[in-house]
């Protein structure tokens, strides 16, 4: 059913307001609506109430929408390298760039691990600021992913 819902607007994001909302006591709360003169709703829009049942609810909807919706085999990232974290293992990189699979592109900061034999291949893109075409497995990390699993990593040419 969540899943349902996600299509109709439902995200971890909203979900995680609305407690942040409530605070740490979990009060309750209602939000009301006043909606434009310039496009009337023919519908009342009277005020939602929040109980603090629902902020325990709207908690554990948040937390598996950002663990099953987070998940995605087979993404491509297209991007820069804007840092390489030589200091964990395995070798990572932070592209700055855009999902191919998303229906409206917006560009993020994703941490992607790399494979032994990408590491140079970054590490040239880098300074020079090539493109580069990432494969992997996307996985939640906070409030963003990480790319794990990387079956491909392409630099593009200039």
């Amino acid at each position: 059913m969540v899943d349902d819902m996600s299509g109709a607007g439902l995200s971890a994001n909203l979900c995680e307001a609305l407690v942040r909302i409530a605070g740490e006591e979990r009060r309750d709360f209602s939000l009301s609506f006043a909606w434009s003169s310039e496009m009337p709703m023919e519908q009342p829009s009277p005020p939602v109430g929040i109980s603090h049942r629902h902020v325990g609810a709207l908690d554990v909807v948040a937390k598996d929408l950002r663990e099953r919706l987070g998940r995605e085999e087979g993404a491509v990232l297209n991007g820069v390298v804007t840092k390489l974290h030589r200091d964990v293992i395995p070798r990572e990189a932070t592209i700055y760039g855009s999902f191919l699979h998303e229906d409206a592109p917006r560009q993020r900061r994703v941490r992607v691990e790399l494979r032994a034999e990408d590491v140079d291949r970054a590490a040239d893109a880098w300074p020079a600021g090539l493109e580069v075409a990432v494969a992997g497995d996307l996985e939640p990390r906070g409030t963003g992913v990480r790319m794990r699993r990387v079956t491909r990593f392409v630099v593009r040419p200039d």
